[in-house]
């Protein structure tokens, strides 16, 4: 198949509305119903908002070309899908350590326990740091930056290193794997020791540790 446009563009577009949708009833029900609006809610929109501009910028790169074969395109095709797709690539890292960081925050308002919290804080600074060396990388893996599109030509020198080496995509995904992991499952333990029937401490834990993951 010589055009994947598709295969990217609809995807994008049907997590992009999803997400609006979800975020959209979750502010309507922290606003209008519950009247509690908090730092975890500021955190979501903050991952909607960039997450909407990443889809953005793909979907532009599209328009331009990704997805198709290079030698289907222009220089001048070439250099503007690239672009615009190493650009949206900036926003990936900001969107998903605001995305755990909203819910970490979430888990921190109905945690009692010290250790807990303790838990909390420590895989919200891991997160940061994973999330602005992910930045750091996207921005700089070429020197000079504008070289990661304007090698197509052949004519502009520059250098490309491959920073995201296989050990660090490992630990990379290994950290957010158990972030992800411990904040669906630290609803139950947070609710563990309240006096509560057993049969509804479950259900209760069951829909904390959604709506953690939710935004995980």
């Amino acid at each position: 198949m010589s055009d994947r446009s598709l295969e990217l563009e609809v995807p994008l577009i049907l997590f992009l509305v999803l997400s609006w949708l979800t975020v959209s009833l979750r502010c309507y029900v922290r606003i209008y119903m519950v009247k509690s609006f908090a730092i975890d809610d500021y955190f979501i929109i903050a991952a909607l908002l960039t997450f909407t501009i990443y889809c953005g910028l793909a979907i532009a790169s599209v328009s331009w070309g990704t997805g198709k074969h290079m030698a289907d395109l222009t220089i001048h095709q070439q250099w503007n899908a690239m672009k615009t797709w190493h650009i949206c690539e900036f926003f990936y890292p900001i969107s998903t350590t605001c995305l755990r960081l909203s819910a970490g925050f979430f888990l921190l308002r109905i945690s009692i326990k010290n250790s807990h919290r303790y838990i909390i804080h420590t895989l919200n600074v891991a997160n940061v740091v994973i999330g602005l060396y992910l930045w750091f990388v996207n921005i700089f893996q070429c020197k000079p930056i504008e070289y990661w599109w304007t090698r197509v030509d052949g004519q502009h020198v520059g250098e490309c290193h491959l920073l995201l080496s296989a050990d660090t995509i490992y630990v990379q995904s290994a950290v957010t794997a158990v972030i992800d992991w411990t904040f669906g499952l630290l609803p139950i333990f947070i609710i563990w020791n309240i006096k509560m029937d057993a049969r509804k401490k479950v259900l209760v834990g069951l829909i904390l540790s959604l709506a953690a993951m939710y935004v995980t």
